[in-house]
């Protein structure tokens, strides 16, 4: 290791001053300074030859080729003040760097050049291995907290706001992660869409500036092989559980950054990116892609799970995503790897257990038990075709026996499936509720007659109204209404009575102490009817459009699908169950005619949760039974508040014999299209 101060000894100054060329990069280290935990550590190395001239870490540095090129050349400089002299070129990884570094560099006559620099790489992997203890090339970087990145705050708002809708949309029910469409962005940027979840364990969308990482590196598996093969750079955005992100989950409740549930906390990744960071430019892709292909896994959905069941590529086709203007280009490159993959099974030994346990399927795509269902299909084409049959032959057979079982499986209609097939099902769980074609439709037409007696609706309309006519509301630090304004709204939301003992015994009522005021906020918050700016909530152009009375039916439809789909359940339950809302449409399709009677929560769990988000339920204990709690706070209290739902509390008070009934509204509101 070279001090990072002082000039080099003579014999290293001779042997730089002979080596014309230098290599410089920024290498992002995995690695978290104790005193600044929000840090992204990146070592700049210059080298000459196998000579390590300067090197420095800093504790942070923005993302894009710019910031990466401003301090390649200060470490450049302080290089050359070292060796007593500048190169007469200088070679580094990326070209976007390069061109960016070349006129910082012209100046003191160093010719900037992207090229390979494997004495470079040979130097920063010791590095690596000396400071985090093992290595990794091309270099690799992820953060927790956000702040690391250096991006400014409405972008990650925008990133976690797209995120969220990601993963509720859930594309990996209808795309394999070899099925990557190349998008090419109004900009001229262009990408190759991974999208991350057909294994079942890892979700998310990988980005790829170059298609063979995916197609030709990836898709190999080759154990230790595959990053060293990396051409280009990725940017990947996966999810995490709270437990594992940590203080980082409830820094980004408390900025009020939108999450789907304890389970989908958005981690950013880069591979052999300049400096491991990520541009606002990359950021701002990220952003529109993953509402966009998103659109399109969903408009070809049933193309796509053919293409995975036959290997009959789908394309080539041009597609259009109307909202951004992104066109998608799929060449049907997944077809060949998955033929691939299927060919493996003409080798496969009905005795032999572990060969189909090794077998690179995506088998979680299909919606049945593919291990039982290749066995069988396997022994009725060789019964019927005989073992000497040719291979063409037998994979013809093969193709069309597993086709007719899943398509026979998928239009079943199933008991347990709530008289669903589960395409129905499918249909139901992943339809846009903003989309007038999808499963899920909400009538917007409704009037102040219909739904003014919904008390959740007809307070965060009064909320409105109140912030309208007295201007915009003081917001505390943390985001809440202040005390003044509070006190005033429990008048004007006709709480009074209700909070009268409160009000007698404490001066200090904050708005979390008045629920039906809080709820109300935070709806009208998440629905986008208000804004805060400068600690005061104002109402937004839209907010000032729906609270017209005319407009009623409007107001409703866009409050309860906020609630349902933005919403997270778990605020109000305090029960992590992310399936519960994942999966919240199949309730709601079920409630009128499971609840068409008084009954209780417990009673309506096995009637209106799916059986895999059941068998995922808490558990709790036989007296805090978890599961039918969380239905309750989560989906059947909330019904009542916009009307749909009746409620019979006992004396005693006891959530467990609360009984719950549907209105007549359900159905005026909630129209569904499973075909």
């Amino acid at each position: 290791m070279i001090p990072l101060h002082g000039r080099l000894p003579r014999a290293m100054r001779d042997e730089a001053v002979a080596e014309r060329t230098w290599q410089a990069d920024a290498i992002p280290l995995m690695i978290t300074f104790r005193d600044e935990p929000v840090s992204r550590p990146v070592a700049l190395l210059v080298t000459a030859g196998d000579l390590i001239v300067y090197q420095d870490v800093v504790s942070r540095m923005r993302g894009g080729p710019e910031a990466v090129a401003a301090a390649i050349e200060r470490a450049v400089i302080a290089a050359a003040r070292q060796a007593g002299t500048f190169p007469e070129r200088l070679r580094v990884r990326h070209d976007d760097v390069a061109q960016s570094l070349d006129p910082l560099l012209r100046p003191r006559d160093v010719a900037v050049e992207a090229a390979d620099t494997p004495e470079l790489a040979s130097a920063a992997r010791s590095m690596m291995h000396a400071m985090v203890g093992h290595e990794m090339w091309p270099p690799t970087c992820h953060v927790v907290d956000w702040d690391a990145w250096d991006l400014p705050r409405p972008l990650v708002s925008q990133a976690f706001a797209a995120a969220a809708q990601f993963y509720r949309r859930a594309p990996w029910r209808h795309a394999a992660n070899l099925q990557a469409p190349r998008a090419v962005l109004p900009s001229g940027r262009e990408w190759t869409c991974g999208i991350l979840g057909d294994g079942g364990e890892e979700f998310g969308l990988a980005l790829y500036s170059d298609a063979s990482d995916l197609f030709d590196v990836v898709a190999t598996n080759a154990p230790g092989e595959v990053f060293e093969r990396i051409r280009g750079r990725i940017i990947s955005l996966t999810f995490e559980t709270a437990e594992t992100v940590g203080t980082a989950f409830r820094t980004a409740r408390t900025r009020r950054l939108e999450l789907a549930g304890r389970g989908a906390y958005p981690m950013l990744g880069t591979i052999n990116t300049p400096g491991g960071g990520v541009s606002r430019e990359e950021m701002a892709d990220l952003i529109a892609l993953l509402q966009a292909v998103t659109a399109f896994a969903e408009t070809y959905a049933a193309e796509l799970r053919r293409e995975v069941r036959l290997g009959e590529p789908l394309g080539p086709l041009a597609w259009t995503e109307p909202a951004s203007g992104i066109v998608f280009h799929y060449s049907g490159e997944a077809a060949d790897a998955i033929r691939r993959q299927m060919n493996e099974l003409s080798s496969f030994d009905d005795d032999d257990g572990a060969a189909l346990d090794d077998m690179p399927l995506h088998i979680d795509t299909l919606p049945f038990d593919m291990r039982s269902e290749l066995r069988d299909a396997v022994a009725q084409v060789m019964a019927e075709l005989g073992e000497d049959a040719d291979e063409d032959t037998m994979m013809a057979a093969l193709n069309r026996t597993m086709e007719q079982r899943t398509r026979g499986y998928n239009t079943r209609l199933q008991t347990e499936l709530g008289g669903l097939s589960p395409a129905q099902v499918q249909r139901l769980l992943s339809s846009a509720w903003e989309d007038p074609h999808g499963a899920v439709q909400l009538e917007q037409g409704l009037s102040l007659d219909d739904i003014g007696h919904a008390a959740l609706f007809r307070r965060a309309r009064a909320l409105l109204e109140f912030a309208i006519e007295h201007g915009p509301l003081d917001a505390t630090q943390a985001g809440n209404l202040k005390l003044t304004v509070v006190n005033d709204l429990i008048d004007h939301l006709e709480l009074a009575d209700d909070f009268a003992w409160l009000r007698a015994h404490s001066k200090r009522i904050t708005e979390q102490d008045v629920w039906p005021l809080h709820s109300a906020r935070l709806i009208c918050d998440v629905a986008g009817l208000l804004h805060r700016r400068s600690q005061r909530f104002h109402v937004t152009r839209n907010g000032r459009r729906l609270a017209d009375p005319a407009r009623a039916g409007e107001l409703f439809a866009l409050l309860f699908r906020a609630w349902f789909r933005k919403f997270d359940f778990e605020y109000v339950s305090d029960i992590e169950w992310p399936g519960l809302q994942q999966q919240v449409a199949f309730t709601l399709y079920q409630l009128p005619a499971a609840a068409a009677e008084w009954r209780t929560a417990d009673a309506l769990l096995p009637d209106v949760v799916l059986p895999f988000v059941l068998d995922n339920a808490p558990s709790g204990s036989p007296a805090w039974p978890l599961a039918p709690i969380a239905l309750a706070r989560a989906v059947l209290q909330p019904l009542a508040g916009f009307g749909l739902m009746e409620v019979r509390a006992p004396e005693s008070g006891s959530t467990a014999k609360t009984l719950y009934r549907s209105t007549p509204l359900a159905s005026k509101l909630i129209r569904f299209s499973l075909d």
